[in-house]
């Protein structure tokens, strides 16, 4: 005969499971299967999570327009990029330099 529970392993190794009413006194086998902790980025999602990544956020259209461009770092106007254009037509302009000297 064969059944299978459901049990847990303490922290002191004992093991411990709920036996169904009427089980007979005497030896048994016992397989133990657990399940190995999965780190959390290898872990399926789950249906709530699921649901919340695939719920439609909709702003209005006058909210993204009235939404000023200057927060953000690579809005054209930015300083970010603007130094990023400088650095770069410099840098362009040394190596077209270092060439004419050589």
């Amino acid at each position: 005969m064969a059944l299978r529970l459901k049990g847990y392993i303490t922290e002191s190794g004992e093991l411990k499971v709920e036996l169904p009413e009427g089980s007979a006194a005497g030896e048994v086998q016992i397989t133990i299967r657990y399940e190995e902790e999965i780190a959390w980025e290898k872990r399926p999602w789950t249906e709530a999570e699921l649901k919340e990544m695939l719920t439609p956020n909709p702003v209005p259209a006058n909210q993204i327009v009235s939404e000023p461009l200057e927060d953000d770092p690579f809005h054209l106007d930015s300083g970010v990029i603007v130094r990023m254009m400088r650095t770069s037509i410099w840098d362009v302009c040394m190596n077209i330099k270092r060439d004419l000297e050589d």
